[in-house]
C-alpha cells in the first residue's frame, strides 16, 4: 500500500512541476530580429546622397512583422523591401542619408527598427566619415 502511494505521489509530481513557470527553459514562441550590419561607414567622397541595404533575419519563431524605421535625423530615409519575414528567412531595408542634411560635427544617423519581435526595438548606424569630405571641398 505504502508503495502505491508512492508511486502514485512521483507520477504526479512531474506534471505539477510542467505547470510551474521555469523562466530559464521557457520557449519563446516570437520572432527575434538580427540586423546585419549593425554599422555602416561610407568613407566616399561621390554625391550627396549615401545608401546602403541591412539584411533583417528572422532567428525565431512566428512571422517577423517590421512596422516602421524611424531615422535620428530629417536626413535619412528608409524603404523596407520585406514587411513581413518567415522564421529563418532574410529581408531587406534600403537606407538613405542626405550628407548635406548633416550639421555641425553629426556624422551618424541612427535608423531604429520597430517590429514584433521579442527584442524590438533594434538600431543601425549609418557613419559618414566628414573630416575626408570636408577637406577634400577645401581642396
Amino acid at each position: 500500500m505504502v508503495h502505491s502511494i508512492l508511486l502514485f505521489i512521483m507520477l504526479l509530481l512531474p506534471g505539477q512541476t510542467d505547470s510551474l513557470p521555469n523562466k530559464k527553459f521557457q520557449r519563446i514562441d516570437k520572432p527575434v530580429i538580427a540586423v546585419k550590419p549593425q554599422e555602416i561607414t561610407f568613407d566616399t567622397t561621390e554625391g550627396k546622397f549615401y545608401q546602403a541595404e541591412v539584411k533583417i533575419l528572422n532567428r525565431g519563431v512566428g512571422t517577423l512583422v517590421i512596422s516602421r524605421v524611424e531615422s535620428s535625423c530629417k536626413c535619412g530615409s528608409s524603404t523596407i523591401m520585406n514587411s513581413t519575414v518567415e522564421p529563418m528567412t532574410i529581408g531587406i531595408i534600403r537606407l538613405a542619408v542626405n550628407y548635406e542634411g548633416l550639421f555641425g560635427d553629426q556624422n551618424v544617423v541612427e535608423f531604429i527598427v520597430h517590429s514584433n519581435a521579442s527584442n524590438s526595438p533594434t538600431s543601425v548606424k549609418v557613419r559618414i566619415n566628414k573630416s575626408k569630405l570636408d577637406s577634400l571641398k577645401n581642396k
